[in-house]
């Protein structure tokens, strides 16, 4: 969809390691408490139309009917 719809490349997919500072492992476990509590709240249609989740990175949407 990226890469054949909008024309997008993936350039500089490149594994780094590192370490997390305290904000990092914050914010992460605060972005997952999120995805926790927006799929409690919408278990049946929540990968569908919450979630993408392409080459290890992972967007997510609102979609307004």
């Amino acid at each position: 969809l990226l890469t054949e719809d909008l024309g997008l490349q993936n350039l500089l997919s490149v594994l780094v390691p590192h370490q997390l500072s305290e904000a990092n492992k914050t914010q992460r476990v605060k972005c997952c408490q999120d995805l926790l509590k927006l799929f409690q709240d919408h278990k049946e249609d929540f990968l569908g139309y919450h979630l993408l989740v392409q080459d290890k990175s992972w967007f997510y949407w609102d979609s307004v009917e």
